[in-house]
């Protein structure tokens, strides 16, 4: 012989809710759930991209740093090269090569 309770909701504290409403209400969790399934998927999607940008951010940092050192190595070969007394010439003055 079949337990009752189950079949009516009542060994669940499910008193009192017809079968329509547990159907929906089961709906609703299936929707629920299918929702949570696809924000934890984009959460997922998110955090990948999240670190591969943190990555790119970084490398390119190193390129700035490397290419801030030598801006900086070329600006005082320059101030280097003026300070030595070497003659100053102006472009002007110079003829180009195609005359």
């Amino acid at each position: 012989m079949r337990d009752n309770r189950f079949f009516a909701g009542q060994g669940f504290g499910l008193q009192g809710y017809s079968v329509k409403s547990m159907f929906y209400s089961a709906g609703i969790l299936l929707v629920m759930e299918d929702r949570l399934a696809q924000l934890e998927s984009k959460l997922c999607l998110a955090e990948d991209l999240l670190d591969t940008l943190n990555v790119t951010v970084f490398r390119q940092q190193q390129q700035i740093d490397q290419l801030q050192a030598q801006i900086r190595v070329l600006y005082q070969q320059m101030q280097n090269s003026s300070g030595t007394g070497a003659e100053k010439r102006d472009l002007r003055d110079e003829i180009p090569p195609h005359y």
